[in-house]
């Protein structure tokens, strides 16, 4: 009788937890989307402003962001961004191998997780994460943009995949049309 007893009360315990962390409703779900989608762009918007107190901002709000949605491809791709420009390297890529661990076609993770490469040196493997980042995202020109820029860089000009650096960065150009004066640069010093 005490076992069965034993036993009934576990279930009740247990069932208790289950039914009382299922109860988010619709609207709380579609307020946290918009709320996570927010503070995402909030930290985009930082980041791209190089002053030093953008990227404290840039954090807390990818820092909140975690707290909504921990498992968010842009949000731990964003902290690790946040790391990378903070010198903190090995943080950087575990965020960014988190990214697309959670999402192995979320492009911007392997971008970046190239640029780790490239530092390290490992060149092999930084081209390999670029050309996977563009299989998922063929229109992102600026995984573009720094995949020709570390063909360029990594090659003799009169190799082949010089060639290619240069048929890459017109590419990139040509989604922007020369708007992006990194683009437009890397455009020119390529192409000479």
């Amino acid at each position: 009788m005490k076992r069965y007893l034993a036993l009934f009360s576990l279930i009740l315990f247990f069932s208790s937890c289950i039914s009382q962390n299922s109860s988010i409703s619709d609207v709380e779900i579609i307020k946290r989307e918009k709320s996570l989608s927010l503070l995402v762009d909030k930290a985009i918007y930082f980041l791209s402003n190089n002053e030093p107190s953008n990227l404290k901002k840039a954090k807390d709000s990818l820092l909140l962001a975690k707290e909504i949605s921990p498992l968010d491809e842009r949000v731990l791709d964003g902290l690790g961004c946040v790391f990378y420009i903070e010198k903190n390297y090995k943080k950087a890529e575990k965020y960014f191998k988190k990214s697309i661990e959670v999402n192995p076609s979320y492009a911007s993770g392997w971008a970046h997780l190239a640029l780790i490469a490239e530092r390290e040196g490992d060149l092999k493997a930084a081209k390999f994460l670029h050309e996977k980042a563009l299989e998922y995202a063929p229109l992102d020109y600026r995984a573009r943009n720094n995949y020709a820029v570390f063909l360029a860089e990594n090659v003799k000009k009169s190799s082949r995949l010089y060639k290619k650096a240069k048929v890459e960065i017109r590419k990139a150009n040509s989604q922007v049309e020369g708007k992006e004066g990194i683009l437009r640069k890397n455009l020119e010093i390529i192409s000479n």
